[in-house]
C-alpha cells in the first residue's frame, strides 16, 4: 500500500526535467558549485530540508590521511537533502552520489554535450547516467516517500561534487 502511494507520487516529468537541468550545467571535476546548488534548490522544490555545505579545503587537505584530489580545484561544495523520519531513535539511510564529470574530450558529439535534451523518452549529456540522473532519481524517490507518509527513520540524499577524492 506504502509502495503503491509512493509511485502514484513519483512524477517523472518532473524528475526528467530536474536531470535534464543537471545535465545543461558543465560540472567538470573541479567545477561543481553550480551544479550542487542547482540540486539542493531542486530538492528544496520537493520540499527536501536542504543545505549546501562549503568543505574546508585547508583542514581536509592537513589531515594526513587525506587521500588526495584528482583534479585541482580551489572549492568543495556537497549538497544534502534530508526527509526527517518520524522516529528520531530509527536507523538512517543516506543515498550518495557525485554530481562531477569527465571533460568533454576530443571526440566528435552527436550533439552538444550538455544539451540535456530529452528526445523518445531519453536523456542526453554529459553525466546523464553517470550519475546526475541517478542522483536526481534518488531525490525524487525520497520526496515521493514523503508524500506517501514518510518513514521511521530519515532518509538522506548526499549530493557530492567527486567521487574519486
Amino acid at each position: 500500500m506504502a509502495e503503491e502511494r509512493a509511485l502514484a507520487a513519483l512524477d517523472v516529468e518532473a524528475l526528467a526535467d530536474d536531470a535534464s537541468a543537471l545535465v545543461r550545467i558543465p560540472s567538470v571535476t573541479g567545477s561543481e558549485r553550480a551544479v550542487i546548488e542547482q540540486f539542493a534548490s531542486r530538492a528544496r522544490a520537493r520540499a527536501l530540508a536542504t543545505r549546501v555545505v562549503a568543505h574546508d579545503l585547508a583542514a581536509l587537505r592537513s589531515d594526513p590521511d587525506y587521500p588526495g584530489e584528482e583534479a585541482p580545484r580551489s572549492e568543495l561544495f556537497t549538497a544534502v537533502a534530508t526527509l526527517a523520519g518520524r522516529d528520531p531513535d530509527a536507523p538512517r539511510l543516506c543515498l550518495n552520489g557525485h554530481l562531477d564529470v569527465v571533460d568533454i574530450g576530443t571526440g566528435e558529439w552527436s550533439r552538444d554535450p550538455w544539451s540535456g535534451a530529452l528526445e523518445d523518452g531519453l536523456l542526453h549529456g554529459r553525466g546523464s547516467v553517470d550519475m546526475k540522473g541517478g542522483v536526481v532519481a534518488a531525490m525524487h524517490a525520497v520526496a515521493a516517500v514523503a508524500a506517501a507518509g514518510g518513514v521511521a527513520g530519515d532518509v538522506v540524499v548526499q549530493a557530492v561534487a567527486s567521487e574519486e577524492d
